[in-house]
């Protein structure tokens, strides 16, 4: 039974006119393939272990869409090479 999500509220939102309602529901996902979550997780590991991000994203990209995804989009942002050495 999905729960309702109270805590993902914008004051800045385009939708909090008054008048206008959003109710956001969360369900739990069988199958790890769908789940964000356990995705997330795989592609951070991917990344951390100095996998090149073009191919950690497409290959979680892939493993999504052959368990029967309509759709995925994998969005990456930030410093993604990191060399340990303190910058000059």
């Amino acid at each position: 039974m999905p729960l309702p999500i109270s805590s993902h509220r914008s004051s800045r939102s385009a939708l909090s006119s008054p008048g206008t309602q959003v109710s956001l529901y969360d369900a739990e996902v069988q199958d790890r393939e769908l789940s964000v979550v356990a995705q997330c997780e795989s592609l951070r590991y991917k990344l951390l272990n100095s996998l090149a991000v073009r191919r950690a994203c497409y290959g979680v990209l892939c493993f999504i869409m052959e368990s029967g995804a309509k759709g995925c989009e994998v969005a990456v942002s930030g410093k993604l090479r990191y060399t340990g050495l303190p910058q000059r």
